[in-house]
């Protein structure tokens, strides 16, 4: 199995090296995800970048955080997914849901204004870029995806990526001119 591997302390893509990795088994409460594609997040240009803080890394790292595949193996216990079911990663694992009357919203509460849609193109002529919002629950995470299936939604790629060229996704995914998501196909 090879992955794509950033080394602890590293500041620029030389530090993202390609290497071989043993396959995972699942333990007991697990399940093992195939993942066929990952898409590109402004965090990871922030971890890339050094921007210091909670964005230092002193550990090696895959630096992704969205990813989607299909479950491969069980482990003991495992009652709700099956073998083929296809999945999402949930960015954080154990942020099941906001505290009552948190007062969350949608992340792309900047494209509305006193309830009137922004024109996107506005945006663009003033030279605006969105770069980065909070992570919500994963109940959150949920919500948005059976809006997303319900609504049909499709999103913004921009390109896809060969695994090997991860390099060439990086690079593009800090261009001024993107528009839509940076994905990169595993498989």
């Amino acid at each position: 199995m090879k992955r794509w591997v950033l080394k602890s302390g590293a500041t620029t893509l030389e530090g993202l090296i390609l290497g071989d990795a043993v396959k995972p088994e699942p333990g007991p409460g697990e399940v093992r995800v195939r993942i066929r594609a990952v898409s590109l997040n402004y965090r990871e240009q922030l971890i890339l970048g050094n921007a210091g803080g909670n964005w230092r890394i002193d550990r090696d790292l895959i630096p992704v955080a969205d990813g989607a595949g299909d479950i491969d193996a069980i482990g003991e216990g495992v009652e709700q997914w099956t073998p083929g079911d296809k999945v999402i990663t949930v960015y954080l694992r154990d942020f099941i849901h906001w505290p009552p009357h948190a007062g969350i919203g949608l992340g792309l509460v900047g494209l509305f204004n006193f309830g009137d849609v922004i024109e996107p193109g506005l945006f663009l002529a003033k030279g605006v870029s969105v770069r980065g919002i909070p992570v919500g629950s994963r109940d959150g995470l949920e919500e948005v995806v059976d809006f997303v299936d319900k609504h049909q939604i499709k999103p913004v790629i921009d390109r896809v990526v060969p695994f090997g060229d991860a390099k060439q996704a990086y690079q593009a995914q800090s261009a001024p001119d993107l528009l839509g998501k940076i994905v990169i196909e595993i498989a």
